[in-house]
């Protein structure tokens, strides 16, 4: 039998994570963050991820109000809640 499988990462939720990843003393590492969790909408909301993951990395931060709800909804605390869920 031949055939195409397609394998789709999901979130509980189905928002995706951008979260930088956390040292051993819990701190966020500035050369590494994730961008996990994209299912379909990947492609929908990549200049928002994007943006959101450089300027984790670059340590730069956007005063818009939607930037930051948005940078919350995908961020550290909430894989943590989900984590612990």
């Amino acid at each position: 039998m031949q055939g195409y499988s397609c394998v789709y990462s999901l979130t509980a939720n189905e928002f995706p994570y951008v979260t930088p990843v956390r040292n051993d003393l819990g701190e966020p590492d500035p050369n590494l963050v994730v961008v996990a969790g994209l299912s379909g909408v990947g492609a929908k909301g990549a200049l928002a991820y994007g943006l959101i993951a450089s300027n984790l990395m670059l340590g730069e931060d956007e005063p818009d109000p939607m930037y930051q709800k948005a940078k919350a909804a995908f961020g550290y605390d909430r894989l943590m809640s989900d984590l612990s869920n």
